[in-house]
């Protein structure tokens, strides 16, 4: 009875060696892959900050453009205005020399 119960308690003993050992090796994996959760969390918020500012860059750029083609805008057509007025004042001069030259009125009384 005595080598049963020895072996009994040896087969006992094994199961509870293989159950410890089983569950180390489980926590372990717990343990690593609970690690690269967080790495892979901490990557994906990285990812989003990044995507935020390139996202808040590339909207300024845009806003620095659009002030800049209004800019060119209104530099052109205050350019134009400048051209025209100064083309019709020369104009309207010629015209006035034109006239005091020849003394001529253009209304009749």
């Amino acid at each position: 009875m005595d080598t049963q119960l020895a072996f009994a308690f040896g087969i006992l003993a094994m199961i509870a060696i293989i159950m410890i050992v089983v569950l180390v090796v489980g926590v372990v994996k717990v343990i690593k892959i609970t690690k690269q959760i967080r790495s892979i969390e901490q990557e994906l918020s990285n990812i989003h900050v990044e995507l935020s500012n390139t996202r808040r860059d590339i909207y300024n750029e845009i806003a620095d453009n659009c002030k800049e083609l209004t800019r060119r805008a209104d530099d052109a057509y205050t350019n134009a205005r400048n051209i025209c007025n100064g083309y019709t004042d020369a104009r309207i001069d010629k015209l006035e020399q034109k006239l005091t030259e020849t003394k001529k009125p253009i209304l009749k009384d």
